[in-house]
């Protein structure tokens, strides 16, 4: 199984998984909804990138790789800032990912300056040393200091955040029911606000009419449909009103600018069909918390005395059974479950299949469906929001004014932060997926006779409720 403990890392908080894990794990799922969220935010036509490539590739000394706008220099090569395979940009994400630990390794000393400026981000007193070059840091104005992307501590995300979900997305989900897009009214805006730096970085993107012409610009990104409604419109990356990174971001954020738990959070995606399991194995036996005879009522359930509280059949949780009997195990897990197979099913005597075997198989397998289904739908958030960052890290990497950096730098957190709740979900759904399967082989061996009987329970998987062999899905934010 795979551990569900979660480590600190400066102000991070990552999973006990990788990238490799990942893959593993998450396989199709991951792989094709990343590769849709990349095309979706228009990742670079070939021709353009071909130009980029040569340019690039044509430069020799570090000081002009990182003088070129869209070039950035990696293990003693001058990369474009698209170039996806580039070493530091890949490690770049995966430290934002894992942490530094668990960042890929590579030959060069790109990537030890890459470790080392995402260790120091917190010293960092200014915007310009807290943005520069490494694409770990992002800089909060209101409390003028220097943060990890997606770190918890920033306030400026959290207030962000907030925005989001008292302002933002209910301003983009009215102006996106008229029968108009908002693409005329944004470029108006952007006209004849203030000019900066950074507005004229906005107007370029927004006065890009197609989609082709939006992924030429690193820092553009196009905008299909939010909110169930159309916009056909190219924004800077940065720019907060893009209705489609509202409606990603606005996901998982509460009223107060906090990241909801995971479980609630996937439990919005509408159509996924998500369970909580810890509300699914409480509906079924842990609510016999103060009861033991109706917890030995319950055909699924049994009674703990060790700690009081309502199991069902096979939990890995129960301390009394089988979940008692694998942390004490000192031969393997193959004795432990031996050992617990008296407990289990030790006592059913007469029937090839009792009732209430039929019952715990049933749950059982019901409970390794809704693993499964639980865990892709994490594998795709992970998926999804590793292409925007991947994104935002290439344009960050191009040499622009600091007001666009620092735009692109904010939004590119929050996404971060956003990734890091899947990467933590999809760690503990992996965990859940194992626990159940081991669990339901086991049942299946120690009891052959109702093997034909365990067929998945429609309604056991659609009910709001399952099994207390999964614990709580939560986060340390």
């Amino acid at each position: 199984m795979i551990a569900r403990v979660a480590v600190s890392l400066v102000v991070g908080v990552f999973a006990q998984i990788d990238q490799a894990v990942i893959d593993k794990e998450c396989g199709v799922a991951y792989s094709a909804k990343k590769n849709e969220r990349t095309a979706q935010l228009s990742m670079q036509n070939m021709t353009k990138k071909s130009e980029i490539n040569a340019m690039c590739g044509n430069i020799v000394t570090e000081t002009q790789c990182e003088a070129a706008v869209k070039c950035t220099w990696c293990n003693t090569k001058c990369h474009p800032v698209m170039d996806e395979t580039s070493e530091c940009h890949k490690t770049r994400v995966q430290i934002l990912m894992y942490g530094p630990s668990k960042a890929v390794a590579a030959v060069g000393g790109g990537i030890d300056k890459l470790k080392t400026a995402y260790n120091k981000c917190s010293s960092n007193t200014d915007q310009a040393s807290c943005i520069a070059g490494s694409g770990m840091c992002n800089w909060c104005e209101t409390t003028t200091s220097c943060h990890v992307h997606g770190s918890p501590q920033d306030k400026c995300l959290t207030d962000y955040y907030k925005n989001y979900a008292l302002n933002n997305m209910q301003k983009a989900k009215t102006a996106l029911t008229s029968a108009q897009t908002t693409a005329k009214a944004k470029f108006d805006q952007a006209q004849t606000a203030a000019k900066s730096k950074f507005q004229d970085q906005v107007s370029l993107c927004n006065k890009t009419a197609n989609k082709a012409g939006c992924g030429e610009e690193m820092r553009c990104m196009w905008c299909t449909t939010a909110y169930s409604a159309p916009v056909e419109q190219c924004y800077f990356i940065g720019d907060t009103s893009n209705p489609c990174i509202a409606q990603n971001l606005g996901k998982i954020t509460d009223a107060a600018g906090k990241v909801q738990d995971g479980a609630k959070w996937a439990a919005t995606k509408a159509g996924e069909k998500f369970t909580d399991m810890k509300n699914w194995g409480n509906d079924i036996c842990g609510k016999h918390t103060s009861n033991a005879t109706a917890c030995g009522d319950a055909k699924t359930c049994s009674w703990c005395t060790k700690d009081t509280n309502c199991y069902i059949y096979a939990s890995i949780n129960n301390p009394c059974g089988v979940g008692g009997f694998l942390t004490s195990a000192k031969s393997g897990v193959s004795n432990a479950w031996s050992s617990a197979k008296s407990w289990w099913s030790g006592d059913k005597k007469g029937d090839a299949c009792a009732t209430d075997l039929v019952e715990t198989k049933k749950t059982l397998q019901a409970a390794f469906d809704a693993s499964k289904k639980n865990l892709e739908i994490f594998c795709r958030e992970v998926g999804s929001s590793q292409a925007f960052v991947e994104k935002t890290l290439m344009a960050m990497s191009e040499n622009v004014s600091a007001d666009t950096n620092a735009a692109t730098a904010t939004v590119n957190a929050m996404e971060v932060r956003k990734l890091l709740l899947a990467v933590n979900g999809t760690s503990q759904a992996i965990d859940n997926k194992n626990s159940t399967k081991m669990a339901l082989d086991q049942f299946t061996k120690d009891n052959p006779g109702c093997v034909a009987a365990g067929n998945k329970s429609s309604d056991a998987v659609q009910a709001t409720s399952a099994v207390l062999i999964l614990s709580a899905t939560t986060f340390l934010w």
